[in-house]
């Protein structure tokens, strides 16, 4: 008596599609994409290993040989299944921005902390795998981080902090602490939920405001800002930054070993790669061509641009979040939901929903 194993996704449907296709009295064995059928013995049973992995008992003396057959029904299977039920699914919400200062303009600096509540009440009532904020914690001053992270404890999901300009809001003795803070002491790194690659980026890599004034990482950013405003760059401004070349060449190798693993790869950053809109990182094209080159990449999720927004380019989609601290209404948050092969923006508050596919 032999095994096969059948890897990935199979359901009922599969099941009957391959007793429908094979008739009674044919068997078969599944080794990677190769199938091999049995036409002397009838199809004896399928049984559950684990969720994903199902055994069928076969016998021997295999005479035919095709290899497509089980992608076909592992596709129609799929197809079947995807807008069903998500896989799983995670909260984002960007620029809280907290201070205790007066209200400028549209940004409510101490109003946030109620839509902050708001928002984590909203994710608690979702089940979900983890939650990212996108950037800008606070506004200004380190003792203002006390308020939102102890909020956010009260999340019943792990958050993850990226780490946007006004995190370094502080005094130049306090900036190299601002990333332990958030454990988020590179900057930069990724976790996995299933075949998903999570990677958080550092846009404040390379930039004037996470160093010391007159310090080596000062000095360098200020050649690369000094560079952008001879070419008047519309992005030439001191809040923005970049990825420096150690960390690109961190995510090259990452996204290469996703692409052979495929995986499907998400990266979330406080600033934008798009629109040029002036708000986007200094080395935006940089990215985008390193991006560009792994189909695997699906979605680049950023704050900064408190207006929020969207737009796709080639196979990437590219969304901006709404800014807490400017939100009208009583939240402005995102639960978003995990399919095969797409992503669900659930917005509330002020966060407008889509839907990116790939």
């Amino acid at each position: 008596m032999s095994e096969i194993l059948f890897e990935g996704f199979v359901n009922d449907l599969l099941k009957t599609k391959i007793a429908s296709i094979l008739n009674a009295g044919r068997k078969v064995i599944v080794d990677g994409s190769l199938v091999r059928v049995e036409v002397s013995f009838k199809l004896n049973m399928f049984f559950p290993l684990d969720g994903r992995v199902f055994q069928m008992a076969i016998l021997k003396n295999y005479i035919l040989l095709f290899p497509l057959f089980i992608s076909a029904c592992l596709v129609d299977a799929h197809a079947q299944n995807s807008d069903s039920h998500p896989l799983f699914s995670f909260g984002v919400i960007a620029d809280v921005q907290y201070a205790d200062v007066e209200q400028a303009g549209k940004r409510d600096y101490r109003g946030s902390i109620k839509r902050l509540e708001k928002s984590i009440e909203i994710f608690n009532a979702h089940e979900l795998r983890f939650i990212i904020h996108a950037g800008d914690l606070i506004d200004r001053h380190y003792e203002s981080f006390e308020l939102p992270l102890g909020l956010f404890k009260k999340s019943r999901a792990p958050v993850h902090y990226v780490v946007g300009n006004h995190e370094f809001s502080v005094a130049d003795s306090l900036k190299m602490k601002v990333r332990r803070l958030l454990n988020n002491d590179r900057g930069y790194y990724s976790l996995m939920v299933e075949n998903f690659q999570f990677i958080i980026v550092d846009a404040m890599d390379v930039s004037l405001q996470a160093f010391p004034k007159d310090s080596r990482g000062y000095l360098k950013a200020k050649e690369i800002y000094q560079e952008l405003k001879n070419r008047n760059a519309n992005n030439a401004y001191d809040w923005n930054g970049s990825m420096g070349k150690m960390q690109l060449r961190w995510l090259k190798n990452l996204l290469e070993q996703g692409e052979k693993r495929g995986y499907k790869s998400i990266l979330f950053s406080h600033l934008p790669l798009l629109p040029e809109n002036g708000l986007q990182l200094w080395n935006n094209q940089e990215v985008l061509s390193l991006l560009n080159k792994y189909p695997s990449v699906i979605a680049f999720v950023s704050g900064h641009h408190h207006e929020g927004g969207y737009v796709k380019a080639g196979r990437i989609h590219h969304l901006t979040l709404k800014g807490l601290v400017e939100s009208k209404s009583e939240s402005a948050c995102g639960v978003v939901d995990v399919y095969p092969r797409k992503l669900v923006v659930n917005g509330f508050g002020d966060q407008l929903s889509y839907t990116l596919e790939w």
